[in-house]
């Protein structure tokens, strides 16, 4: 995580480039809370979200929370049943593009806030 915080907006494409890798990674923990087995791309897109959100849990970017990128009837689901419900219907490829059109919106934008510990947008 510090090496991405530390390369700022250019670890961003990388990590939507990990979003379609099913490498699943198995641990004794889960690496995220009740996250188990993720894969690599799981992870990528969890980390994407995370960083486009601030401390008190809004979008820094318009569209990058995880609402706007998962389905809406499924909100009532666990965070990682949504997920793995969108995969499955729609495969990881759509999160990737979706990440993709967002990032191509709004790269010349973005800067890392350090005080807030996430992506924003200058002006903002």
């Amino acid at each position: 995580m510090d090496h991405i915080i530390s390369s700022g907006p250019t670890a961003v494409p990388v990590l939507i480039d990990m979003i379609t890798n099913t490498r699943t990674l198995r641990t004794e923990e889960p690496i995220i809370c009740y996250f188990w087995d993720m894969t690599v791309g799981d992870i990528a897109f969890t980390m994407l979200t995370d960083l486009f959100t601030d401390a008190s849990e809004k979008e820094t970017v318009p569209g990058a929370d995880w609402a706007s990128m998962m389905e809406p009837q499924d909100k009532d689901r666990s965070s990682p049943d949504q997920l793995h419900l969108f995969v499955k219907r729609h495969g990881r490829a759509l999160l990737q593009a979706k990440w993709r059109k967002l990032w191509a919106r709004y790269e010349d934008q973005v800067y890392w806030d350090a005080k807030g510990k996430c992506f924003r947008l200058k002006g903002k």
